[in-house]
């Protein structure tokens, strides 16, 4: 697109001044990157002085710039504080492992309340765990707007529990917000969170999980593939993955042991 216009402005220039120059295909391209822009020059234009062109530069220019990209932003932790393009949009000094929105506009972040969880089972497995009690955050990317999404929380219900917020990973449309604690003794759990609702559930039982948001294969994008602890019949386990849709659903194994994740996903989304 940008080498199409830069070409349509070098050609622009070349007639003498006071010739009509057909806009036509100024005008496409400009609607390509800008439909206001490009409409408003979908007419024959005659340029009278040499201003009139560096003016169609200018706004071919501006038109291109416009419709680039804009450079995505990076987040990282230092200290205890969220660092967003090298400038610090935190300062509580407890706060870590930011992700950034697939827009790249929020990032969300873990806080760290000082406090464990000694008092209460976080482990499934009866014998209790000291954990940090840590609270789910999300902030623009200017700092701006910070609000807490989720606290952990004991249940009698392993299912609504939460323990912490682990392998944290969003939907294309940034909607969705997964993550996965610590649950029963052989099994963790993945819980998804709703910004649209405020809401958060258990989606399934879960060893380790992966979002397909970046799937190019439309019938798998946003899918979950899920690492699931299972029992043989006849005795024994086994630790397979599985394709899970959003909703929890079971939509068929994957592989067995030894099964290349990253080989199968390159086959089925590329």
């Amino acid at each position: 697109m940008r080498a199409r216009a830069t070409s349509i402005a070098f050609r622009a220039g070349l007639p003498k001044l006071g010739e009509r120059v057909a806009s036509k295909a100024i005008s496409q391209s400009l609607q390509m990157v800008d439909p206001q822009i490009g409409g408003e020059l979908n007419r024959e234009l005659t340029f009278s002085h040499p201003s009139h062109l560096r003016m169609l530069g200018v706004a071919l220019a501006a038109a291109v710039l416009a419709g680039a990209p804009a450079q995505a932003a990076i987040a990282t932790a230092d200290h205890g504080n969220i660092v967003v393009n090298g400038k610090a949009i935190t300062h509580s000094g407890n706060d870590s492992d930011p992700l950034l929105t697939p827009d790249g506009k929020r990032v969300v972040f873990q806080r760290d309340s000082g406090n464990t969880t000694a008092d209460w089972d976080c482990s499934g497995s009866g014998i209790g765990a000291d954990r940090k009690v840590v609270s789910l955050w999300v902030a623009n990317v200017d700092g701006s707007g910070a609000h807490k999404l989720l606290d952990v929380k004991p249940d009698m219900d392993m299912k609504k529990t939460i323990c912490a917020f682990r392998n944290a990973q969003f939907s294309s449309d940034g909607r969705l917000l997964y993550f996965e604690t610590p649950a029963w003794a052989t099994s963790g759990a993945l819980h998804v969170y709703d910004f649209r609702t405020g809401r958060e559930h258990f989606v399934i039982d879960s060893n380790g999980t992966q979002v397909l948001a970046k799937c190019a294969e439309p019938d798998y994008r946003d899918k979950l593939i899920v690492t699931q602890h299972k029992y043989f019949v006849f005795g024994g386990s086994y630790d397979w993955p599985w394709l899970i849709s959003p909703d929890g659903k079971n939509l068929g194994l994957i592989g067995g042991d030894n099964a290349d994740l990253n080989a199968i996903v390159k086959g089925a989304c590329s």
